[in-house]
């Protein structure tokens, strides 16, 4: 197996003074894609927040392995805010993914124009994002966190408001994630989410485990 980026030692985070995990231990490693489900309230997000470093936790220890040279979180939430206000071409909004790191023009246009290709809106680059479709903007978002090379990916409910064939186009861009880095994805019953990862942890009551994926029958998943 190979050594964990990012390992969570019997962590307890509290929230509002209430206990939203308790006693997770969990090692995440290089190539793995993880599917996080769980009732509502159940901490997914949490989860997420605490991984990012955004929260810190209360008790237990969460270790992250470093790597040089590349930023090692990007966040794509569930829904993408817009202020009518604030013309941004899909390209500009993909290349706000590199703020802080001050790349020089060229750099700047040839990672955009990688990233836009990769999920597929090479074509709108130049279109206003407030054009858009709702799958075209959540890969919009999906490039303005991979444009920044992170070591981890945060999905939380990614495709929430796209239907059925959305949610397969946007989860399929994912399936060839990088063997060195890892992703993990909260989503509630997306059955493309499923097809996609190649871990699962399920969250209940504080706790988490892992859950070992079904054998593929040909048939439907829950």
């Amino acid at each position: 197996m190979s050594e964990p980026l990012i390992l969570l030692d019997d962590v307890a985070v509290e929230r509002s003074g209430r206990r939203v995990l308790d006693g997770v231990s969990w090692a995440l490693a290089p190539g793995e894609r993880w599917l996080v489900e769980g009732a509502n309230g159940s901490g997914k997000t949490t989860l997420l927040l605490l991984l990012a470093g955004i929260l810190a936790p209360s008790r237990g220890r969460l270790v992250r392995a470093t790597r040089g040279g590349r930023h090692p979180v990007a966040w794509v939430p569930q829904h993408l805010e817009l202020r009518g206000e604030l013309p941004t071409t899909v390209g500009e909004f993909v290349g706000l993914g590199l703020a802080g790191l001050r790349p020089g023009r060229r750099e700047l246009r040839e990672r955009v124009g990688r990233a836009v290709e990769t999920v597929g809106l090479g074509a709108l680059r130049d279109r206003s994002l407030h054009e858009l479709s709702g799958g075209q903007r959540q890969r919009a978002m999906l490039a303005r966190a991979w444009i920044r090379d992170p070591v981890l990916l945060l999905l939380d409910e990614p495709t929430a408001s796209l239907d059925p064939p959305g949610q397969e186009r946007f989860f399929t861009l994912l399936r060839d994630w990088p063997d060195d880095r890892v992703l993990v994805c909260v989503s509630h019953g997306a059955v493309a989410a499923r097809a996609m990862a190649n871990r699962f942890l399920v969250l209940g009551g504080g706790t988490a485990r892992v859950e070992e994926p079904a054998p593929t029958t040909g048939g439907g998943d829950r």
